[in-house]
């Protein structure tokens, strides 16, 4: 009412950011026939990516403990212009083997396994580069807290008070002219690139002429993920007291003070607005059941159907986290969490992965009616009739799978540890989801259940496991429909129409976290508020020649 703001945000728009960086690999491959039933592919490839570094020189890095800046000439002990170190370790020797062995006791069995180890190394958001840093970028974020200042102006006046004028003099020194209410990222100088551990095993067998059927296993590990940290955050200690972060320096990060030695504690703020942190401490596994039947064009009818159940776990939802495509245009899931709840137990994030999908069920089939000349029935019928009755065609696909997994959030920071990411208490025993009802007051229909969770008790974080909720699942038909009229041998025309989600049903989204859909004690907790993929039909007539 009064006109301050709570939160200042300026961002210093310098226009196009110049890194580079290079890939040098080599390959070697090899097919060894051991046995006349059993096939050997050996390979292994040799990656080394180096780091990305600033073209222009304008990157600055900061050290861990202490706080001071690393530049190419200041402080920069062989990590060179990227500002951090080469990874030259173990894992950029990446075998791969697979083997193929069809039993001379089973015939038309084939069993199949293989394994293999890649690398990745995950970009980041322009606006989490080095080249952001002070004295190149001064990125400003304040966050005004109840117990701080009021701001130097109101809304209708703008922003006044931010600094400016910071060198790398000043910025050597820490100078507030140049940190101010400013967002600093800082690289890990032992960054790496992400390793994938992959593996499979399958057995395939054959039925009559045209009938397979496949049944495998598939899994993967991967390790040293990008993750994203906020230095500034404060260790939650097992009293419920805070303590201070130990990262960068007090006068950066601030300090956190408990009278008498027990919370609540409240924190002297440093300089910084943020003090973000990328690092590769990240983890995740996938393990997969596979079922496939295959039925190749016999008699008008080809079809194939798939079946997964998997799951799949991590600590971290990548780099980019909420921050993905799946915020800006609502869908199924969010892209995940941010930042972790407790940035000192990476581990305690680890649960479901937002992709995650228990159950998933598709296929399609096309089938070619046995109408007409030249087919099972009808193949002496005059030109009229055929043109009726022949050359007809239906086709389907369909996609059936279990909802999403969700991470419910609580409101605020009740750890008192100015966390980003905090999450809710799970109530034991209450259902998670309540029957879909509408709700004429939020307009949305009722899905999770607000008694399943609530605010955590000050100076504790959530206890709900990442992905602990389930969202809406998804349930998709399509049907084709066409038929083919000859008009001579090299011409013809084809009349065709498509409707997808050939029963309407809904496709609920549940991927707004910042609505109050994943917040505990919101008014619309758990709600639904849009879908998509509405039944659509489409007539299409096409002239071949």
């Amino acid at each position: 009412m009064l006109g301050y703001p709570n939160n200042l945000g300026i961002g210093a728009g310098s226009g196009n950011r110049h890194i580079q960086n290079s890939l040098y690999s080599v390959y070697a491959q090899d097919n060894w026939r051991i046995r006349r039933n059993v096939t050997l592919d050996l390979g292994l490839r040799w990656e080394v990516n180096t780091p990305r570094a600033a073209a222009d020189g304008n990157a600055v890095n900061y050290q861990l403990f202490g706080g001071q800046l690393i530049t190419p000439t200041v402080n920069n002990s062989g990590l060179g212009s990227a500002l951090y170190h080469q990874y030259n370790g173990i894992t950029n020797f990446q075998p791969r083997i697979g083997i193929a062995w069809q039993p001379e006791f089973l015939k038309d069995t084939v069993v199949r396994a293989a394994f293999g180890v890649s690398n990745f190394t995950e970009s980041n958001g322009v606006n989490n580069l080095l080249t952001q840093n002070p004295p190149f970028e001064t990125a400003h974020n304040v966050t005004f807290d109840p117990t701080t200042p009021l701001p130097a102006s109101t809304l209708d006046q703008g922003f006044v008070g931010f600094p400016t004028g910071c060198t790398l003099a000043l910025a050597e020194a820490l100078d507030p002219t140049c940190f101010k209410g400013v967002n600093i990222h800082a690289f890990d100088v032992n960054l790496r690139p992400a390793v994938h551990y992959q593996w499979n095993f399958s057995l395939q067998r054959q039925f009559g002429n045209a009938t397979t059927v496949q049944v495998g296993y598939v899994g993967q590990e991967n390790q040293h993920l990008m993750n994203i940290t906020m230095l500034q955050q404060g260790i939650l200690n097992a009293d419920g007291t805070v303590s201070s972060s130990p990262y960068l320096n007090p006068a950066l990060v601030g300090t956190f003070t408990c009278p008498g030695g027990v919370p609540p504690c409240t924190q002297t703020p440093g300089l910084l607005g943020q003090a973000r942190y990328t690092t590769s401490n990240g983890v995740s596994n996938y393990n997969a059941m596979q079922a496939l039947v295959q039925e190749r064009l016999t008699k008008g009818l080809q079809a194939q159907v798939n079946y997964t159940w998997s799951k799949c776990m991590s600590n971290t939802p990548g780099f980019y986290g909420q921050y993905g495509d799946n915020v800006a245009t609502e869908a199924q899931t969010i892209a995940g969490w941010a930042f972790p709840q407790d940035p000192y137990h990476q581990m305690g994030d680890y649960g479901r992965c937002p992709q995650n999908i228990e159950h998933l069920f598709n296929g399609y089939v096309v089938y070619e009616l046995p109408f007409g000349r030249g087919k099972q029935f009808g193949n002496g019928m005059n030109s009229v009739v055929n043109a009726v009755a022949g050359g007809w065609r239906l086709s389907s696909g369909f996609i059936f799978h279990t909802g999403f997994a969700q991470t419910i959030f609580a409101a605020g920071d009740p750890s008192g540890t100015h966390g980003f990411s905090t999450r809710a208490d799970c109530v034991p025993g209450v259902p998670a989801r309540v029957p879909m009802t509408f709700d004429p007051v939020t307009k949305g229909v009722h899905f999770l259940n607000p008694a399943a969770v609530t605010t955590p008790a000050a100076g504790t974080f959530g206890n709900c496991e990442v992905g602990a909720f389930d969202g809406p699942g998804y349930k998709s038909a399509d049907l084709g429909i066409a038929k083919d009229f000859r008009i001579t041998e090299t011409q013809g025309v084809e009349f065709r129409m498509d409707v997808t989600n050939l029963t309407n049903t809904p496709i609920f989204n549940f991927g707004q976290e910042y609505s109050g859909q994943h917040t505990a004690g919101a008014s619309n907790y758990g709600e639904i508020f849009t879908s998509q993929g509405s039944r659509q039909i489409q007539l299409v007539l096409k002239y071949h020649f």
